[in-house]
């Protein structure tokens, strides 16, 4: 065993296991990360850039970190890194791991410069201003620790006399580890887009911070919350019990690992980024990017179930295959469940358009997520939904980004009436001339967007993700200047959502009412592997799947 070894052996803390927040870190295989070679002084140069690039990992786990005085903060983060990651100092070989690397390799552990680049995300996703600080420990040792710390000042954070909370992973208490020498790297924080704390309220709602942060009944709980997101609670809690409670099969593509590994990242991971696209494009009122979405998801999740269900039946008799099955088609109908009575709520209550509902006819294997079932094993033909949205009267009667139009309109008579059109709304509510500064700001977003969509080479996907920035710029500009708008969105959110967060809990109950029931397998397993296959197959057999 070498000294880093021994070392590490010594550092060994039991961590937890963190499983409420895996669906807020996306997936990492980490070949993102960075290697250098040297001590700490090769490594912090390119920190500062590291968590800059990777900032957008850890954007929907600071939400949780958010509505907190910067204190609190600090302390919650520092509580969060030290409990949920193990320590492993680095050998020669410094690593940098981006924050979704670092989460993946929590459990085999991560070294002083990973928790510094994790704590510094959140904090730049806070709008938190902060140094990464590299110290030497003695008059003759190089620099050899990394950690980060927080101005108490966030007006004037470069000035430290004011003092300063620490955030060190490495370390079970908050106390600024001795040092003998320190350099430091400046971290400025802009006001992010995402509602989270450092952002700034519309005055009329400065009271509304409740004890709780930020959560319902604050503007900014309020927009970061989408309605489809409402189903990651139930998605988290099926995954769970199904890696739990499957044993695996002989068969390759039926080994447990690689179901572990596939339905995390081939179906979990994807269905969770197509949520998250889903209630942006939602909540910017981009119907083509809405039915786009919503097309997608629901393909997938028809012809996957339906295929899943095909080869259920199909290997009925297969003791092991036939029960793998089975139990994936229980935990992943939940999800698909739960989806289709939020998206039938969607099409109720939403508003803003009407929803056709068709049916088409496609092979299983047209499908590109992972079903446990492979996407050519005995494909069938089966039926899935597609959806058109057509557009209907605003609710409020005024749309704050700009919308794309419809049939033969030409984009300068879209932008036209869509601007006089919010310019005449200002004009009518408040009558102090704020609509002349709104169109200031305004027109050279539009022309931006006009100039975007003359680019047609570049196909309704990318013109997407091109458009996003301007339209999220048109969102902020709209909430600046309308005020009311603000509260007419809370207003339909809570409405809406507390249907859907309903129907969640419900699930959510008999989720764990199941997965509670199921974990005698548990104790089949080790009955199988103690007395034999005979046993062991005759205690699998009774489990009681429903469908």
């Amino acid at each position: 065993m070498n000294q880093a070894e021994s070392i590490n052996q010594a550092l060994y803390r039991n961590i937890k296991s963190g499983q409420q927040y895996a669906h807020l870190m996306p997936y990492s295989n980490c070949s993102s990360t960075k290697l250098t070679t040297g001590d700490t002084k090769a490594a912090i140069d390119n920190m500062a850039i590291w968590s800059k690039k990777y900032q957008n990992h850890t954007k929907n786990i600071a939400v949780t970190f958010a509505g907190k005085s910067t204190k609190e903060t600090a302390i919650s983060i520092h509580s969060f890194l030290y409990h949920h990651f193990q320590y492993k100092i680095d050998g020669l070989n410094q690593e940098l791991r981006s924050p979704a690397c670092s989460w993946a390799s929590r459990q085999n552990g991560i070294d002083c410069k990973s928790y510094s680049i994790f704590a510094s995300t959140i904090l730049l996703n806070l709008g938190i201003h902060h140094f990464l600080r590299r110290i030497k420990q003695s008059a003759t040792a190089g620099y050899s620790h990394v950690y980060v710390i927080v101005p108490k000042n966030q007006k004037n954070p470069k000035n430290l006399k004011s003092g300063y909370y620490t955030i060190d992973g490495t370390l079970a208490g908050i106390k600024e580890p001795d040092f003998y020498q320190k350099s430091d790297v400046f971290m400025s924080a802009k006001t992010n887009n995402h509602g989270l704390a450092g952002a700034a309220k519309p005055k009329h709602l400065q009271k509304q911070q409740s004890k709780g942060g930020q959560a319902a009944g604050t503007w900014q709980g309020e927009l970061v919350k989408g309605l489809f997101e409402t189903l990651k609670p139930v998605l988290d809690a099926a995954v769970q019990g199904l890696v739990e409670h499957l044993f695996g099969c002989p068969e390759p593509q039926y080994e447990l690992p690689i179901i572990k590994l596939r339905i995390e990242r081939d179906f979990k991971v994807k269905l969770e980024k197509e949520l998250d696209d889903l209630d942006s494009a939602i909540l910017y009122n981009n119907r083509p990017r809405i039915q786009h979405i919503l097309n997608n998801i629901l393909k997938e999740l028809d012809l996957g179930i339906a295929h899943l269900k095909s080869e259920a039946a199909y290997n009925g008799n297969h003791q092991c295959i036939g029960k793998t099955l089975a139990i994936s088609l229980k935990y992943i109908g939940d999800i698909k469940n739960i989806f289709d009575k939020i998206f039938e709520s969607f099409i109720k209550s939403n508003g803003r358009y009407s929803v056709d509902v068709f049916t088409k006819t496609a092979t299983s294997s047209d499908r590109l997520w992972y079903f446990v079932v492979g996407n050519a094993d005995n494909p069938v033909n089966a039926e899935y939904r597609f959806v058109v949205l057509r557009k209907a009267k605003s609710k409020y009667g005024i749309e704050p980004v700009l919308p794309y139009g419809e049939g033969d309109e030409t984009f300068k008579e879209i932008s036209n009436k869509w601007l006089s059109d919010n310019k005449n709304h200002l004009r009518i509510n408040y009558g102090d001339g704020r609509e002349i500064n709104y169109q200031k700001e305004i027109r050279p977003l539009i022309d931006e967007i006009e100039e975007l969509r003359k680019q047609v080479y570049l196909g309704g996907h990318s013109l997407y993700w091109f458009e996003q920035p301007k339209q999220l710029k048109m969102y902020k500009i709209w909430i600046k200047y309308d005020t009311k708008y603000t509260d007419f969105l809370i207003k339909e959110a809570k409405s809406l959502r507390t249907a859907n967060e309903l129907m969640v809990r419900d699930y959510q109950k008999r989720l764990k009412f199941e997965i509670s029931k199921d974990k005698s397998i548990k104790k089949r397993k080790s009955l199988k592997n103690k007395i034999g296959i005979g046993a062991g197959i005759a205690a699998a057999s009774l489990l009681i799947i429903k469908i």
